[in-house]
């Protein structure tokens, strides 16, 4: 029977061994899944942590409501464990970009490299 520090311990170590970023603003874990909220807009670490899940989901949301958007992962870890990732970003520049609903990590990578947090948003192209 797995426990929740053993569930803890095997995303810590998984990150060490794999060598991805063990920054995050927000550990959850229960025996079952483990929820990792990271550093806002850090959409390279959310990039690192979903080429680690099995059968990876990625949704996103940028509702006009809100000021921020919210990208969220979840898979399975090579141990067979459930995890969860999320991360904020800019919900204004997410709407630009169409990124929204189901989406897939090259569409976020994209995303990543177009979309600099801290440079102004450009309208699209024929917009003034």
């Amino acid at each position: 029977m797995i426990t929740n520090l053993d569930m803890l311990l095997h995303v810590v170590e998984h990150a060490k061994r794999w060598r991805v970023g063990d920054r995050f603003k927000q550990f959850d874990v229960t025996a079952a899944q483990a929820n990792l909220t990271l550093p806002d807009h850090d959409l390279g670490l959310f990039a690192d942590w979903v080429r680690h899940l099995d059968g990876a989901l990625i949704t996103a949301s940028a509702s006009p409501a809100r000021t921020l958007g919210v990208l969220h992962a979840h898979g399975h870890l090579m141990s067979g464990h459930v995890l969860h990732v999320y991360v904020t970003s800019d919900g204004e520049r997410m709407r630009r970009a169409a990124l929204h609903g189901s989406v897939l990590l090259a569409e976020v990578e994209q995303y990543r490299r177009h979309n600099v947090v801290g440079l102004p948003v450009l309208a699209p192209a024929g917009v003034e």
